[in-house]
């Protein structure tokens, strides 16, 4: 079991079945590589009432249930059988993170070597046995000069930006009885914040540079990118999970039917009275996620102005955000790029039912 690389999972007219393990709910979803395209034929939902920890420990044993349940309700149509499972971990459940290697060269006019490289990278990686982790090499510098690959140069000084995935072993192996139990060939993790950071689309106009925010549950997670290679991140300790809080102070209601009225509203279910109030209640939160963000991102690199394409993505429901990006006075606190622009992504229609990290993903295989 082990972290993947992406755009190396999915072949063509190849199917597999990809599972979102989120804090507040799994989905399991059929799809296949056509004509260049992931197309999804079908996808499962099933909610985690509660808290996917307990004690401050994330509850394995739940998790696990919930993610048999979805992939028990996930039809296979004839011919579409698939062979493989992929897991993708979002915020609260795997762990990413961004550090920047240091590599000092007593020998400095020695070639510098790919065993060399993969040591500095592997530091973070290895060492502890009670987890599934993998490092990436991001981008690199010697001597202060951005290199594409050192292997081959000499210098004093190795500087490595590295992204870091991991999750719990026993987590993992748990994860991998509920791939065999359902006929399943477990094929590895993917992390959805590192998806986010590398999704193609994010770029094309912005010449590969961008601030990549995926909001969670209880966190936000800030990812800086130059160059299309990740060179900062943070991590905001609020998520989509402010609206539902909103909505249960305004209706003086618990959070599981909180969630329940968030989804009516979604649906379009509700009356336009009770619309108005949940817009107004969720307008409020957003602008103190917003801040929340915003304090968040201007820590991302205190020596550079940040870029101005700035993504949003988010795993949950989020009434009025959009607004709420759109003001101007959070990114005027930014030392941020002028015209600096918002988009809130939104996966393209589709009727399978899963999140747009769950799309994001899927075309990134």
């Amino acid at each position: 079991m082990e972290f993947l690389s992406f755009g190396t999972i999915l072949k063509e007219q190849a199917s597999l079945v990809l599972v979102g393990v989120y804090t507040d709910t799994i989905t399991a979803s059929l799809v296949k590589r056509e004509e260049g395209k992931t197309v999804f034929i079908s996808t499962a939902t099933e909610p985690q009432e509660g808290e996917a920890f307990s004690n401050g420990v994330l509850d394995i044993e739940r998790i696990a249930l919930n993610c048999r349940k979805a992939l028990s309700a996930l039809p296979h149509t004839p011919g579409n059988a698939p062979h493989d499972v992929v897991f993708a971990l979002g915020g609260g459940i795997g762990e990413f993170s961004f550090m920047r290697e240091k590599g000092v060269r007593e020998a400095k006019e020695k070639k510098i070597t790919a065993e060399e490289v993969a040591a500095l990278v592997g530091a973070h990686t290895q060492g502890n046995d009670k987890e599934v982790a993998r490092s990436f090499a991001e981008s690199f510098h010697i001597d202060g000069f951005a290199v594409a690959d050192p292997i081959g140069l000499n210098g004093s000084e190795i500087l490595i930006d590295i992204v870091r995935m991991a999750c719990a072993d026993g987590f993992a192996q748990s994860l991998s009885h509920v791939a065999s139990s359902a006929g399943l060939s477990m094929k590895g993790f993917l992390d959805m914040r590192y998806a986010a950071a590398k999704h193609a689309k994010f770029f094309e106009e912005a010449q590969g540079s961008a601030i990549v925010l995926c909001i969670f549950e209880h966190e936000t997670y800030a990812v800086l990118v130059r160059d299309r290679a990740v060179a900062g991140g943070g991590v905001a300790r609020a998520g989509y999970g402010i609206m539902i809080e909103a909505i249960e102070k305004t209706f003086f209601v618990g959070r599981e039917e909180a969630k329940g009225i968030m989804r009516a509203f979604t649906n379009k279910e509700l009356d336009e009275h009770t619309s108005a109030r949940i817009r107004e209640a969720c307008g409020v939160a957003g602008k103190a996620l917003v801040a929340d963000i915003a304090q968040t991102v201007s820590q991302l690199d205190p020596t550079s102005l940040l870029p101005g394409n700035i993504r949003v993505v988010s795993a949950g429901e989020m009434p009025q955000i959009d607004e709420a990006f759109r003001a101007p006075e959070w990114l005027a606190s930014l030392p941020i790029e002028r015209n600096a622009t918002v988009q809130v992504w939104h996966a393209p229609e589709h009727d399978t039912g899963g999140t747009a990290f769950d799309v994001l993903i899927a075309e990134s295989l």
